[in-house]
């Protein structure tokens, strides 16, 4: 082989050698991340969770200074507490009736023949009932028998006096014709002596 044959064959493997030094150096270079360059990392928003009020019903009430008071929605309905009549005969018999309520409000109605004609109206204090039904307990008032006689045989000449009482607990109602016990007429001229000695005011006719 001749020098120039060498030569010539020297710089081709020479020149193929550069070639792939050259091409290595490329590949490493577009492997190799640029230094330089920032990257930016986009990091999502938060997420803010939306506050709910929840209202626990409670049966309580809410705190306070002031002492509470339930209403008192009864209304107190004034009620008879005693009563008496005397009917009418055939002769003068004084007829009349006489009425008291619980809130003390009496009243007096002469219809022939009494101390006081007309209807009359007073107040009294509550002392004044408790005296009747103190007497009224004394002669075991509401043990007493509804009606006199016993045996139901009126005589239609004479009146009838009737008799009620109410101690919100008890009531009785006594219709007495004749042959009655003492005690049950003596009650009854009690109770027509205490309403007779009031100071009645009179009250104008309708």
């Amino acid at each position: 082989m001749s020098i120039q044959n060498l030569q010539s064959r020297w710089q081709w493997k020479s020149g193929l050698q550069l070639c792939c030094v050259i091409l290595s150096l490329l590949i490493a270079s577009a492997c190799t991340p640029k230094t330089g360059a920032k990257t930016t990392v986009t990091e999502p928003a938060p997420v803010h969770e939306e506050e709910v009020e929840i209202t626990k019903k409670t049966n309580k009430f809410p705190p306070t200074d002031e002492e509470l008071v339930a209403p008192d929605d009864r209304v107190v309905v004034p009620y008879l507490a005693l009563r008496l009549e005397k009917t009418s005969c055939f002769g003068n018999c004084p007829t009349l009736e006489i009425k008291l309520f619980s809130d003390g409000r009496a009243q007096w109605n002469g219809k022939h023949h009494a101390n006081r004609m007309g209807l009359h109206e007073t107040h009294v204090e509550e002392v004044f009932l408790q005296n009747i039904l103190s007497r009224a307990l004394q002669i075991n008032y509401f043990s007493l028998s509804d009606h006199y006689p016993v045996n139901g045989k009126y005589l239609s000449d004479l009146p009838n006096t009737i008799t009620y009482l109410n101690d919100s607990e008890l009531e009785k109602s006594i219709l007495r014709n004749h042959d009655g016990p003492k005690h049950l007429r003596q009650f009854e001229n009690f109770i027509i002596e205490s309403f007779d000695g009031l100071d009645w005011q009179k009250l104008d006719s309708e």
